[in-house]
């Protein structure tokens, strides 16, 4: 009976990778970009397409593992190292970017009658923007390390690290039980968990892996990277932050260490298939139908927040003195909103800080 309850996850398993490998090698020919064909997967195989798959709940599990191991990827490659580089426009360039974002969305979500939780809470979710596609591209192009590079990576490691508060702050929004001591005691504690996470990535864990490398064997190595992943992430997730979050901070406590190629090469694979899950289960909470009805506001919202945001970019970027076309490129990177949107989006379902 158990093995039977198993194979529709593996027949789903099969559907989604399936149809995204199809897709993806169509995409490739055409030389667009592999997210995009994922996440049209996603449409045609979800409950709302051709509903091959119609168990949505199943589809979350999946994609909150794939999120997780996306940002573990993402952690893996940002290394402590390059984070003491970034200083400058993590602090600086992040702080300003997503500040300005959340106030000027408050002030226009305010304007058009939203009540105060959830118009800041629309500013959470617009003030993001994609950390996976964005360093995908900046990769493929050889650019990390460019003059605007470095600004949008310093950006967006900014307003990964703001997740952590944002997630603690829905339960302060939708008001349950909120005072000054609760928003300090929330505070307090997402700097608490930042700060452990990155005392373990210098002293504990190069220690650990580097026993571990010491047996030569590759197996117990793997295994090791995920114990050490798996054991961070649940630390942060039972401290109220997000598996997401705990997974991102995962990997860039193991690259602190100097085995994160080895780390890197040894889990990529892995993240690629659990990233592709990620963008098809996205294209599955996609309604097509209700798209098209409502076409028109959607257009609207996506250029006032393309627009909106490669603006407040661009004036950031001249606010710390960078040349016009460092700002505008970092502006375009940055104009869209990210995948840690959906994670804080799907955290606030059933508390009733937006409506349908």
């Amino acid at each position: 009976e158990n093995v039977m309850e198993g194979l529709p996850y593996l027949r789903d398993l099969g559907f989604i990778l399936g149809f995204g490998f199809v897709i993806v090698a169509l995409f490739h020919r055409l030389k667009l970009p592999s997210t995009t064909g994922f996440i049209l997967a996603g449409i045609i195989v979800g409950p709302q397409g051709l509903g091959f798959i119609d168990d949505v709940h199943k589809v979350e599990t999946l994609a909150e593992v794939g999120v997780a191991l996306l940002l573990f990827g993402i952690g893996l490659e940002l290394s402590l190292e390059k984070l003491r580089r970034l200083w400058r426009p993590i602090l600086a360039g992040g702080f300003l970017q997503v500040g300005i974002t959340i106030v000027v969305t408050y002030a226009l979500s305010r304007f058009y009658g939203l009540p105060g939780n959830s118009a800041v809470f629309v500013g959470f979710l617009v003030a993001l923007s994609s950390t996976a596609i964005v360093l995908r591209g900046l990769q493929q192009r050889g650019e990390v390390d460019a003059p605007h590079g470095r600004l949008t990576l310093g950006i967006l490691v900014f307003q990964d690290f703001s997740v952590v508060p944002m997630m603690l702050a829905i339960p302060l929004l939708i008001g349950a039980g909120t005072s000054g001591s609760d928003l300090l005691i929330a505070a307090v504690e997402s700097v608490a968990i930042v700060v452990g996470v990155l005392l373990a990535a210098r002293v504990l864990v190069p220690r650990i892996l580097n026993l571990v490398a010491r047996t030569r064997e590759r197996q117990l190595f793997i295994l090791s990277v995920f114990v050490i992943s798996v054991g961070t992430a649940w630390l942060i997730t039972s401290s109220g932050a997000s598996l997401a979050i705990g997974a991102f901070l995962a990997g860039l406590v193991v690259a602190g260490s100097e085995y994160r190629h080895q780390a890197l090469a040894d889990l990529i694979p892995f993240r690629e298939v659990f990233a592709s899950l990620f963008f098809v289960s996205v294209g599955m909470f996609l309604a097509p139908a209700t798209m098209i009805t409502n076409i028109t506001p959607i257009l609207i919202l996506l250029a006032a927040i393309m627009i909106g945001k490669a603006l407040i970019v661009f004036i950031s970027a001249l606010i710390l003195r960078l040349p016009p076309r460092v700002a505008a490129l970092a502006a375009v990177s940055l104009a869209q909103v990210g995948e840690f949107s959906l994670v804080l989006f799907f955290a606030s379902q059933d508390t009733g800080l937006l409506d349908s």
